[in-house]
């Protein structure tokens, strides 16, 4: 399972040094050691940039550095924040957000009661119900509220935290007393309580003390004889008071044998006040010594110095300091109250606190009775041998597997009925004329089995029998207005105008993705040719969004619109936007990792085009309806027609046939041509053939026509060529009409079940073509064959009532998946009311702390001095280097920015105006946006640049490699930031300037990026 741990038990100013914070810091180390066949992930406050090196440190042998994530709140979350307590209710959520995308089996909270006062922020179920653990230390404010509790705005803080920790869903208390105060306190039921104890540092040991120890207690704390030792806080619980006055009633024999010292951190006036009670008990400054704050040696120092350790405090939720006297084999007596019973383990070892002369009089006996102190010392050492870390992770990992074995039951309990759920499903329907609204038609009744659906359509003019019947359509405008209404939301995205709002609306509101096709460059340059200015500059977005300045440069050199569509897939914005993408086969699949690197295809999911099982118009009628002769054998072709679908090869090999030379065989083109040049083209050859009379080309036709087609083909040729990632719905018709059909392996076609068509290399021959075409026409045993094969491929994978299956597994499936959380968490933050600083600096928080879960991976080049100057030469000569590294298509999966750091925002920003400027191209669709730096990027920094050292910490921090880059002459030195060792040094020369690819070829032995760039140079 993956183990998600909040940290900031070890990150605030009022935990970070005390016990909570060294309890937090030891038990999680002791559960990573433990949970080894478990993912643990550690979660830190990016607001405490002073602890993240800490703690990286303390876990580095332990932990991958990947492990340790950092999130951030929008703006600081202080106690003199004017509104405050908005901003915390927006930072919770963010956090819960931050920790939901990371897919989290459970959360385990280290310090629930924090973020009175400072930057802590804590929450259990503000934003998503997560299995979550928290660490129960105690719940002494509620026990003394009078005292912790009589300020309004510290007990309705408490009441908050405490209502989160009801509703955590397992407490591991630290100590069976802890455990007990949370089942009668808050009545919680006794299997979500467990207690895993404590354990001690190992740091706390009996040692040898040389008299160069003593005298180094004796001239740093004044301690000149034998003495009974206190440490732990000053608070009124600790019961320090009551020590001095138990202390006092010693005789002065025992007093002048033995001071008392106190060690504990110490304000000046809580110095004065100990100061006060002591002289009222008659107590000298040598009966007493305060120590104040005392660094670990001399702690470890006093505790094997000490002649007796004694511990008074009223209420403990474990005792830290018992175990730790009692880890060097020290006497130790304490309180008989909470935890400190089953600490100390000894029953005449404790004391009333209340009692003061008893509480003296135990002091004495331990003090003067040497028998009665060494079975004491004997005790300590094995009573602490039972308090280990060890233990106490092995208890909080078997209550963990526990909970989450109890969260997967009650998950499998509830089963997969989304009967109740409302879908909007966005699609063009007929009668608009594209494949699309077919296949929709044919898989909403399918899907209504699972969902309540409402149709989306751009016009009201829809003619599909199902919605007709269950009128249930809804306009774009009303979806927006009603967005709230709808559980889940489906897109069915295809590469032709009928989709051209689908890209608006995706950004407004999330949703599954169905790609039909996987390039999405023909409709966007539709929008910015045809809608301006709504769409204006829309494609060149799309482009350099998708693939960076090297499409951007060969649109601007070549010029050719059309070139430019058909080369690049522009779709992804889309693939980002998408809480899920569909595609109907493995072809996309490719695609996407081509373009966009191996992990291009998070959260997609394969569904076959659908094809229902429908019952064929008689063939015979079929025939008679289309002026068929009897006898005749008919060869068909589905589909617009277009070069890409190679209808003129088709017409070639069909005219060059043994086929074109019977009078009984025809050949028709059933559907429209999509250009009128190629149109042309056809009609003119197919005119100059003796077999004229033969050929047709139908022209677009009705739903029922094209079915009598279907039913009186006797076989099917569909071809394509430069596929730009789309299913063939027309092929699938071929199949389900049980039509024997040659294909070729291009595309998605390649795909097909190989029993179920005839299939042809992708690169096939006119010769090739022209025997497959008579091998089919004389052997009716083969179309027999190919027959049944093709109506069991329907039968067994494409039935809309299995692809609808199919459909709901993978619409739950992305809307449980973590990319669903920022969609979640914009529409929460969206109702709150924010001025438009306060949305831009929310959007800054959402996109520093939630990368896409598709996106490349950057390498940025820090170029401030070429900023500052405002001109794309440098007096270096690096600028051309610049222009070259621009221009190189980088590995799949990467992509290339300049940087800067703007001194006035103090941010780093991209410097895509400069870039525009070095490659010469009009750059009128780029922004200098901030940065947005991710896990895995790369950061050329710029040593002789602006930037601040705080600048750096939201990048590093969300782990963008850190290099410094030293700009010279003709040369760049690179080196990690900070460098561990000189011959971590990258020299580049410009005289030999290397690609992109070779670049972190060179890159990737210096600095980890998790083997994605093996080979890369290789793929330029």
């Amino acid at each position: 399972m993956r183990i998600v741990i909040d940290m900031q038990g070890a990150q605030s100013s009022g935990s970070r040094h005390r016990g909570i914070g060294r309890y937090t810091l030891s038990f999680v180390a002791a559960l990573v050691e433990a949970a080894r066949d478990h993912e643990v992930l550690l979660v830190l406050n990016g607001q405490y940039p002073d602890t993240l090196k800490d703690i990286r440190d303390a876990f580095a042998q332990r932990l991958p550095a990947s492990a340790i994530k950092v999130w951030f709140a929008a703006e600081p979350l202080g106690r003199y924040q004017p509104r405050g307590r908005e901003l915390r209710e927006q930072a919770k959520s963010i956090r819960e957000a931050f920790i939901s995308q990371l897919a989290p089996d459970l959360v385990l909270v280290t310090s629930l009661f924090e973020g009175h006062q400072d930057e802590v922020v804590v929450s259990v179920g503000h934003f998503r119900n997560i299995p979550t653990a928290v660490l129960l230390y105690d719940l002494i404010p509620l026990i003394y509220e009078e005292r912790y509790l009589a300020d309004p705005s510290v007990r309705s803080w408490y009441l908050e935290q405490l209502d989160y920790l009801k509703s955590a869903d397992l407490l591991l208390a630290i100590s069976e007393s802890s455990r007990q105060e949370a089942l009668q306190l808050l009545g919680c039921a006794s299997d979500t309580v467990v207690n895993i104890s404590s354990g001690g540092d190992d740091f706390f040991k009996p040692i040898e003390l040389a008299s160069s120890d003593y005298e180094t207690l004796r001239s740093t704390y004044s301690i000149e004889r034998d003495f009974v030792l206190y440490t732990g806080g000053i608070d009124f619980r600790k019961n320090i008071e009551g020590l001095i006055a138990a202390y006092a009633r010693l005789p002065i024999a025992v007093r002048e044998q033995f001071q008392l010292v106190v060690v504990c951190s110490l304000r000046d006036g809580e110095k004065q006040a100990l100061r006060s009670v002591g002289n009222q008990c008659g107590l000298s400054e040598q009966d007493l010594i305060l120590t104040g704050y005392v660094l670990d040696g001399d702690l470890l120092r006093l505790y094997n110095a000490c002649t007796l350790f004694v511990f008074p405090s009223l209420h403990e939720g474990f005792g830290l300091p018992v175990l730790e006297a009692m880890m060097c084999g020290k006497a130790v007596i304490a309180s008989n109250r909470s935890s400190l019973v089953e600490v100390t383990g000894r029953d005449d070892a404790l004391f009333d606190p209340a009692d003061i002369d008893g509480f003296s009089g135990l002091m004495r006996r331990a003090l003067e009775d040497s028998g009665f102190r060494l079975s004491l010392e004997q005790h300590a050492m094995q009573h602490a041998k039972k308090f280990t870390w060890a233990n106490t992770a092995a208890s909080a990992l078997d209550a963990l597997i526990g909970l989450q074995q109890k969260h997967q039951k009650s998950v499998k309990a509830l089963g997969n009925n989304t009967n109740q759920y409302r879908l909007a499903y966005v699609s063009p329907l007929s009668p608009a004329r594209t494949g699309i609204s077919d296949y929709s038609s044919e898989l909403l009744p399918a899907l209504a089995e699972h969902y309540q659906i409402d149709v989306v359509s751009i016009t009201d003019d829809v003619d599909d029998p199902w919605v007709r019947q269950v009128g249930r359509l809804r306009s774009v405008e009303w979806f927006r207005q009603h967005r709230d209404q709808y559980d889940r939301v489906l897109y069915q995205f295809g590469n032709s105008a009928f989709h051209g709002y689908m890209f608006d609306l995706l950004s407004e509101i999330p949703g599954v993705v169905v790609l039909h096709d996987f390039y999405l460059s023909g409709v966007l340059s539709y929008l910015e040719s045809h809608e301006q200015p709504l769409h204006s500059g829309s494609f060149l977005k799309a482009l350099f969004h998708s693939h960076g300045y090297p499409a951007l440069l060969d649109w601007w050199n070549v010029r050719d619109l059309v070139s430019v569509v058909r080369r690049y897939p522009c779709n992804f914005g889309v693939l980002q936007g998408a809480l899920g993408t569909i595609v109907h086969d493995e072809y996309p699949f490719e695609l996407a990792r081509e373009w966009y690197g191996e992990t291009a295809t998070t959260n997609w999911y394969r569904i076959p085009h659908l094809r229902g099982a429908t019952e064929m118009t008689g063939r015979v009628e079929a025939r008679n309806r289309l002026g068929l002769p009897e006898g005749a054998f008919v060869v068909c072709c589905f589909g617009i027609l277009a070069e890409t679908k190679l209808n003129d090869r088709l017409l070639d090999a069909w005219l060059d046939s043994a086929l074109a030379r019977s009078e009984k065989v025809f050949l028709v083109f059933v559907g429209s041509c999509a250009g009128e040049t190629y149109a042309q083209q056809l009609a003119s050859h197919i005119n100059a053939s003796p077999a004229r009379d033969r050929i047709q080309i139908t022209g677009w036709v009705s739903d029922e026509t094209f079915h009598d087609w279907l039913s009186a083909a006797d076989m099917a040729v569909q071809l394509r060529a430069r596929s730009l990632g789309e299913t063939s719905g027309a092929v699938l018709h071929c199949l389900r009409a049980g039509l024997p059909t040659i294909v070729n392996a291009h595309g998605s076609f390649k795909n097909l079940e190989s029993a179920s068509v005839m299939m042809l290399d992708d690169a096939f021959t006119h010769d090739d073509l022209v025997r497959a075409m008579e091998t089919l026409w004389q052997d009716p045993d083969l179309r027999s064959c190919l027959r049944g094969a093709a109506l069991r491929a329907i039968r067994e994978h494409h039935t809309p009532e299995r692809c609808a299956s199919l459909y709901q597994q993978a619409l739950e499936a992305s809307y449980r998946s973590p990319s669903n959380v920022v969609s979640s968490l914009v529409k929460k933050l969206a109702a709150d009311c924010m001025s438009a600083d306060d949305a831009k600096r929310q959007a800054r928080a959402l996109a520093l702390n939630f990368p896409p879960p598709v996106r490349l991976r950057q390498i940025m080049l820090d170029v401030s001095g070429l900023v500052l100057q405002q001109r794309a030469q440098s007096e270096t000569g690096f600028a051309p280097c610049l222009q070259q590294w621009l221009s190189d298509k980088p590995p799949p999966g990467w992509r290339v920015e300049l940087v800067y750091y703007d001194t006035k925002l103090q941010e780093f920003r991209y410097a895509r105006r400069l870039a525009a400027s070095i490659l010469g191209v009009m750059g009128a669709c780029l922004r200098d946006e901030p940065v947005d730096g991710w896990d895995g990027d790369c950061l050329l920094l710029n040593v002789s640049g602006e930037a601040e050292p705080e600048a750096l910490v939201p990048l590093e921090s969300t782990g963008v490699h850190m290099l410094t880059a030293r700009y010279e002459q003709d040369a760049v030195q690179i080196r990690p930031f900070p460098a561990l060792h000189e011959h971590e040094s990258i020299v580049l020369s410009a005289e030999n300037w290397p690609t992109i690819g070779e670049l972190l070829l060179q890159l990737s032995p210096v600095i980890d990026l998790d083997g994605q760039v093996s080979d890369c140079a290789l793929m330029q």
